[in-house]
């Protein structure tokens, strides 16, 4: 009877420290000292806090971490092949790989932001990696590739890449440099994304998400489901635009070389430069606008055509 005793008292404990909040020593602000790492690429998994990647001309990585204790405590640091990996210790009500909490993001707001603080200086050119992030980041100009994947509420910054994959899931604000090569972002929800000059861009927004970019140089690629709206003040380039429902793309000005739009339902489509062969397909109450275009021009669809002007 003894031993059934203390396993129902160890079992009521157990589940005591999984339901119950962190003590309050477990609040204390803590610091940990510098580490460095001779390592060549970064990822970050699972942090709910603040990323900040400042970036030097070379050396080793330089890690700092502080925040309360049970959070900064428990983020696991680990350096194999080559690679520097950062594990978050989610937001400590929980197992953050428990499915039944996936999609909450009510515990997101600014202590959880401001608990944890993991500080970083990299070499330039250096491919950083950050999954599942939910909190701020400002990252500089790492010239590197980028992987960007975010959720919740955010406010965060990103200097010139060689390369991003930005994922948006939520209701923040993400802004990016320049991009030398390809760009690739996929919204859901209310997000809004920013960015530079990039070569080749590849948008999805799902929702009533927004992108807004300076100039695609060499290709531009959208595709909208929903309210969304995508800008920019050029393009340079094969332009491929599918919109299903009621979004919007506004660009300004440059040569679309080819241009194909089509649209399902109620999407508008204003383009201020040159298409060239434009190909329009569409299905619904929907208008395209062309300040001007050359070569063939290809319509059907009972969508509302306007050219010149």
């Amino acid at each position: 009877m003894s031993n059934r005793i203390g396993s129902i008292l160890l079992g009521a404990a157990v589940a005591a420290l999984l339901i119950f909040p962190a003590r309050a020593a477990d609040n204390d602000w803590i610091k940990s000292p510098s580490r460095t790492f001779d390592v060549k690429s970064l990822r970050v998994d699972n942090l709910m806090g603040t990323l900040i990647v400042d970036v030097k001309d070379g050396g080793p990585t330089v890690l700092e971490i502080d925040g309360v204790k049970w959070k900064a405590g428990r983020t696991s640091v680990k350096a194999a092949g080559g690679e520097l990996r950062i594990r978050g210790a989610g937001n400590g009500n929980g197992n953050v790989w428990d499915w039944r909490s996936w999609f909450d993001f009510k515990h997101v707001g600014n202590n959880e932001v401001k608990n944890l603080y993991v500080h970083l200086i990299v070499p330039k050119g250096m491919p950083v990696t950050v999954n599942g992030l939910a909190g701020n980041a400002v990252i500089g100009n790492t010239e590197g590739p980028l992987k960007f994947e975010i959720t919740g509420n955010t406010d965060s910054r990103i200097g010139n890449v060689a390369s991003a994959d930005i994922s948006l899931a939520g209701s923040g604000k993400v802004a990016v440099g320049n991009v030398s090569g390809n760009l690739r972002t996929q919204t859901a929800g209310s997000g809004d994304i920013r960015a530079g000059d990039i070569c080749d861009v590849h948008s999805e927004i799902a929702g009533s998400g927004s992108v807004a970019i300076n100039h695609a140089k060499c290709k531009l690629d959208i595709k909208i489901a929903g309210s969304g709206d995508f800008t920019a003040s050029g393009v340079n380039g094969p332009t491929h635009i599918e919109i299903a429902g009621s979004g919007s793309v506004n660009i300004a000005g440059g040569e679309a070389n080819p241009l194909h739009v089509g649209i399902m339902g109620a999407g508008d489509v204003s383009f201020g430069g040159t298409a060239v062969n434009p190909n329009i397909e569409s299905m619904g109450s929907g208008s395209i606008r062309l300040k001007a275009y050359r070569g063939n021009l290809h319509s059907e669809g009972n969508s509302n055509l306007k050219i010149g002007g």
